[in-house]
């Protein structure tokens, strides 16, 4: 198991789950989750519980996503954990994660204070603007070539998820990505984000169909991409703190 990949930042929080936890404490899952269930107001009272559908290569199963007092609680009341030395490093390199994913988060909230970071950050807002309302002209295109308003208005969001995708590795979920990207990566976005909107002003502009017009934006987008490279997100903070 790579300890590595033990904790995770979910909305700006470091949280492990459960699978891994299991495994490390060679527990079966069934009975984490049990324990858990059982006591969950007792887990509640140090944050909400946050969950996601875990794949094991059979059907998906939800597994929980646990803070550090949580996990520590769920140490407390599992029965009967194993004492071997496996279990026991597991436990140790736990600890050592949930502290490193710690110092990862200082370590972002400082890059607040670079002059550098602030000006890349702010000319991100206003090319987010500019494709805003782009996306907003292409939203009512889409419904005037037959787009249903509800399926017109996921474009938006669409849009994002792909240029995202397109540019960076994501592990974890982040309230807003763009506060944890390092400079270099704000501005990758920020021409993509040019791009996209060029994309879909060409296309409207030929009187191209809708769904073309995303595959154009796509294609430029990923062509940009593969130019420039895929980055991680906190792989500069991680490795500094490894």
């Amino acid at each position: 198991m790579k300890t590595n990949k033990l904790v995770n930042i979910h909305d700006d929080v470091p949280r492990a789950g459960t699978w891994l936890i299991a495994q490390g404490l060679e527990r079966a899952h069934a009975n984490v989750l049990k324990t858990i269930e059982n006591n969950k107001s007792d887990f509640e009272e140090f944050s909400e519980m946050k969950s996601e559908s875990h794949k094991t290569g059979g059907r998906p199963t939800i597994e929980y996503l646990l803070t550090e007092e949580q996990t520590t609680l769920l140490m407390t009341y599992l029965r009967n954990i194993k004492s071997n030395d496996k279990v026991r490093l597991f436990k140790k390199a736990l600890v050592k994660e949930f502290y490193r994913m710690k110092r990862v988060i200082r370590s972002v909230k400082a890059q607040a204070d670079d002059p550098l970071w602030l000006k890349a950050r702010e000319e991100g807002k206003v090319n987010r603007l500019g494709e805003t309302k782009v996306i907003q002209d292409f939203i009512e295109y889409a419904k005037d070539q037959g787009a249903t308003p509800e399926g017109a208005q996921y474009y938006y969001e669409n849009l994002t998820k792909m240029m995202s995708a397109a540019l960076f590795i994501i592990e974890g979920k982040y309230k807003n990505l763009r506060n944890v990207m390092t400079g270099p990566q704000l501005i990758a976005t920020g021409a993509a984000e040019v791009i996209i909107q060029k994309a879909i002003s060409d296309g409207m502009k030929n009187n191209v169909h809708y769904k073309e017009v995303y595959k154009l934006a796509k294609e430029r987008t990923y062509l940009f991409a593969e130019m420039h490279g895929q980055s991680k997100i906190l792989s500069e903070q991680l490795q500094l703190f490894e």
